[in-house]
């Protein structure tokens, strides 16, 4: 396992989203169960109903969690069926009600969808491929999940009718099906997602679930067996969850004490976007922020436009080519300096160098998980990059110093960077200290410049 590559924390937990619609998914798949369960078709008739509008939720909280409740529904109803075809009808008729639920909620989305910027498929990596994608984490454990189901099913020690059975087996196969349903549509979209942020989860639950019906298989015949599985399971459970909580956090730990660190002042930048002279909000004053991990973090607090930040290029009315352009304005006033790099020793660079060469070749290179055509830089491709940064920097002039132009400068006080660049073109007022960083005021400065140090 590539730990490096790995989510630094409880992956779900990541943001707001997709932390917020996390457990309506669950509570979606326990509506399912109680609708094909309930004995009464007025229980059954508000189960259908609350899962759809709970699916409605989904749909316009989270993409991957929407779409994995539809591949799971779709294989909830194929085993069920398959089953119990004893309640053909019945289930049939509930499926069919919340069918025409869903479809009410996606359609509006889709028409949302339609109306995206055109380069937006690209920017979120969507990828033609019709290759199948067969040895995921989350689909190895299915087969075991499947085979365990199947060899307690042969031995009578469950029945394959039994709810709790086609539950798990539902959550082990959704996998393979998400995995691979671009060798139909030929489209694929950061398939990483369902992995990391939801099928790891269902897997694990359905893993749960199959090994605690082996334990009461064993129980009846090998108690000493059973507590022997019980016991290895339990010391699993607490080792990996120490990995997570310590060895995977602690690498996150100095990003996290930036954004704690930053805080304040991000709510100061909010209290000045509300003390405009009309009253109004103001989301025009650009501020730029050295540390790409403050830039990031402004926008969860503060109204004001970034100058540049890691995800600016997921924003419909961002084009990638502004985004380039907007990235090497931010390195350029940074003073970064890209002249000693060795085209074949890439690796040598240091994590922050690494990501800002790969982002000027292309947004997602640095991660091979983005994209299933993923494909590793090309020496010729850091050549170009550099070049096109060397005549950005060279040809850098009023009209791009003030295209956008910056209203505040963001640093740590206790972290001073070297700003030259940034100072050739724009002039700072005193500054005001708002805990551990310096919050100026800064305008482009009046008399043209006819010198610049090319980077």
């Amino acid at each position: 396992m590539d730990w490096a590559t790995l989510n630094n924390y409880l992956p779900f937990l990541r943001r707001y989203l997709p932390a917020a619609p996390f457990p309506i998914l669950f509570i979606y798949c326990g509506l399912l169960l109680q609708m094909l369960t309930a004995t009464s078709k007025r229980v059954a008739a508000a189960s259908v109903v609350s899962a759809g509008i709970l699916f409605a939720v989904l749909v316009f909280s989270y993409f991957y969690d929407w779409t994995f409740a539809v591949v799971w529904t779709g294989c909830l109803a194929g085993i069920w069926l398959a089953v119990r075809p004893h309640e053909r009808k019945r289930v049939v008729s509930l499926f069919l009600i919340l069918a025409g639920l869903m479809i009410a909620s996606v359609a509006p989305y889709l028409l949302l969808i339609s109306r995206l910027g055109a380069t937006t498929g690209e920017a979120h990596f969507m990828a033609t491929s019709h290759k199948p994608d067969l040895f995921r984490l989350t689909e190895l454990f299915g087969v075991l999940i499947i085979a365990l189901i199947g060899f307690l099913i042969s031995r009578g020690r469950v029945k394959s009718s039994d709810p709790t059975v086609v539950f798990t087996l539902a959550c082990a196969v959704t996998p393979f099906l998400l995995f691979n349903q671009q060798i139909l549509t030929g489209r694929s979209l950061q398939p990483f997602h369902y992995e990391v942020f939801i099928g790891g989860y269902t897997t694990v639950l359905a893993a749960f679930v199959s090994v605690i019906l082996l334990w009461r298989s064993l129980t009846a015949t090998r108690p000493a067996v059973a507590r022997i599985l019980l016991t290895v399971i339990a010391c699993g459970a607490v080792l990996s969850g120490s990995a997570e909580a310590t060895l995977m956090t602690r690498r996150q730990l100095s990003g996290n004490r930036i954004r704690d660190d930053v805080r304040p002042a991000l709510l100061r930048l909010a209290q000045i976007a509300r003390q405009t002279k009309d009253g109004s909000l103001d989301t025009k004053s650009v501020v730029y922020a050295p540390n790409f991990i403050v830039a990031s973090s402004i926008p969860t607090t503060a109204p004001q436009p970034v100058l540049w930040a890691p995800y600016l290029f997921v924003f419909p009315d961002v084009t990638l080519v502004e985004d380039k352009e907007r990235l090497a304005s931010f390195l350029y006033y940074k003073d970064v300096d890209f002249n000693n790099i060795d085209h074949f020793r890439l690796e040598s660079l240091d994590n922050e160098q690494s990501y800002y060469l790969s982002s000027l070749i292309g947004r997602g290179r640095f991660n091979p998980r983005l994209s299933v055509n993923w494909q590793p830089i090309a020496t010729d491709e850091v050549r170009e990059a550099l070049d096109y940064y060397r005549n950005f920097v060279a040809t850098f002039d009023r009209t791009k110093a003030s295209s956008p132009l910056v209203s505040y400068l963001l640093v740590s006080a206790d972290d001073p960077v070297k700003l030259s660049n940034f100072d050739r073109w724009y002039e700072r007022d005193e500054g005001e200290r708002v805990g551990n960083y310096i919050l100026f005021r800064v305008q482009l400065k009046v008399r043209r410049l006819t010198s610049i140090n090319n980077a």
